[in-house]
């Protein structure tokens, strides 16, 4: 008689080779990984590879789906996962009228990181970029978001996140208006504040004159912003907080990342690609100035409608700033002249300064500013077009201070050498005053954004510098010529005699001399 032989009757190598094949059906490993322990411990692993996840216990991509039947599915049922490095999680759109329906995919979340011992780090997109579905709420969405949202963000924490990053997303950011006006300046308003400070310092969002309250017409007027649920855990290991979305700057979930801040070992905080209206930026920058008095290192790029007033107030206030990176921003209003009742702030903590020229300028006002500037570095705005008179005169204007000012960084450039903002005309260097071109001799590095043709031209224009010893290259090549493009460029870099040592091409560091011969001397 004949014995039957069944799929568990295969060696594990012939399991293998039949769940690896194209032809078998991926979302077939996900049902078989179900049915015994074998098979878990065979197919879940190659299901993830299959899906491009080669190692999920080090890092995780999970686009959920509103059905449910996605990656964390079955990450959920994995036996061998026992703690995970970095996970990244994209949230569906179920709806464009309703808060509810997403609100099960963040407690499914919730739910599978609860379950792992540790993560490292978590970047959450809650939407599609620009969104702003659902930015409005009666009391009940209100609630349900806030406190579903501000459960997951706590277990975050308390598995040990370092590393927190929030992007993209409007829900209910204009559930709350800021109320300001005479009437907040009265005594009994101030009284009434300063019970609310002392009784509940994290429900009232409000500064001297203004208040964040309720839309009257979209739940009770006088309720203020408050994330209702689990009280947020008190954590030394969460360092580093990345807003991209407004949900974290407006109520109700400002509440949350006040907390965040104020109670959680949080030294970097950077915000970047958020819009808010105007009149809203000054609030919630104070409150966050507030809530982070020593705040290390802060970043601030791509926010639209805030000028350059709001934002040298908000640095102004925080006085133990090493690191401080301004972007490109939307509006530029121009520098004032008045920071913060009129006195420049002197960031004597400052190690590393990143601006555009107009900040650095204003900052270097002081006799005795930056002791502690070790690094700079000057940014151009890639939606205007740079000239390289623009670039020397205020490269020029920067070195002079520093020089009156007695203090010496390591100085970088960064700027986009793309062919519509910048103009590669030469012959403007030779007509450039020799007051002007001395000055090139101080920078010490480069940093880039580059198409991937004119390498030549690029080339020259870096050993305009003479005394550059590294370039960063950010180059928009397709991926199919990468490594192409990456010879030509390092070909071309190398030719001339001058100090020049290391290019970072796309974060990948080369040093010109242990380049092979294939590429030195490539034509």
């Amino acid at each position: 008689m004949t014995a039957q032989v069944s799929l568990l009757s295969l060696p594990n190598e012939l399991l293998i080779a039949i769940f690896e094949n194209t032809k078998f059906p991926v979302d077939y490993l996900c049902t078989l990984a179900v049915l015994c322990r074998r098979l878990h411990f065979i197919a879940l692993p190659i299901y993830f590879a299959r899906n491009g996840m080669l190692e999920p216990s080090k890092s995780a991509f999970i686009p959920l789906a509103k059905d449910g039947q996605d990656m964390l599915a079955a990450l959920n049922m994995a036996l061998f996962i026992s703690s995970m490095e970095e996970i990244t999680c994209v949230l569906p759109h179920p709806s464009c009228t309703s808060i509810f329906p997403l609100l099960p995919h963040l407690r499914r979340l919730r739910k599978f990181i609860s379950r792992i011992p540790s993560v490292k780090r978590v970047t959450l997109q809650l939407d599609a970029r620009n969104s702003m579905c659902n930015a409005a709420g009666d009391d009940e969405a209100l609630r349900a978001w806030s406190s579903t949202l501000g459960g997951l963000l706590n277990v975050v924490i308390e598995k040990g996140c370092t590393e927190l990053t929030v992007r993209y997303g409007g829900y209910l950011t204009r559930s709350y208006m800021l109320s300001t006006g005479p009437a907040h300046r009265t005594r009994i308003r101030r009284l009434v504040k300063s019970v609310r400070r002392v009784f509940g310092p994290r429900a009232a969002l409000s500064g001297k004159s203004w208040e964040f309250r309720r839309v009257p017409e979209q739940g009770k007027k006088g309720e203020f912003a408050v994330v209702p649920g689990s009280k947020l855990p008190r954590s030394q290991e969460l360092s580093t907080l990345h807003i991209e979305s407004a949900v974290l700057i407006m109520p109700p979930c400002l509440s949350w990342t006040l907390s965040a801040l104020r109670y959680c070992g949080i030294t970097s905080l950077s915000i970047s690609r958020v819009s808010l209206e105007k009149e809203l930026w000054n609030a919630a920058l104070t409150l966050i100035a507030k809530g982070a008095p020593h705040l290390a290192e802060l970043s601030l790029c791509e926010l639209d409608s805030i000028s350059d007033v709001e934002i040298l107030k908000f640095c102004s206030r925080l006085r133990r700033l090493t690191s401080l990176k301004i972007g490109n921003n939307e509006e530029a209003q121009g520098v004032p002249t008045k920071c913060t009742k009129g006195q420049i702030p002197a960031f004597r903590h400052l190690t590393s300064l990143i601006a555009p020229a107009d900040f650095i300028l204003y900052f270097l006002r002081p006799q005795k500013c930056f002791p502690q500037l070790n690094s700079l570095s000057i940014t151009f705005h890639g939606k205007t077009k740079t000239h390289i008179r623009t670039v020397g005169a205020q490269l020029m204007a920067v070195c002079r201070l520093m020089a009156t000012r007695k203090i010496s960084p390591s100085l970088c450039l960064s700027l986009p050498l793309f062919s519509d903002t910048i103009t590669f005309d030469f012959d403007a260097v030779l007509s450039l005053p020799v007051k002007v071109t001395r000055y090139f001799e101080h920078v010490a590095s480069l940093d880039l954004h580059v198409f991937p043709y004119g390498t030549a031209e690029i080339a020259r224009w870096v050993h305009l510098f003479p005394s550059v010893q590294h370039v960063s290259l950010v180059v928009r090549s397709k991926p199919a010529d990468a490594d192409a493009d990456t010879v030509r460029f390092l070909h071309a870099l190398s030719q001339a005699q001058s100090l020049l040592r290391t290019v970072t091409i796309n974060g990948r560091k080369h040093v010109l001399d242990d380049l092979p011969p294939s590429v030195a001397t490539k034509c």
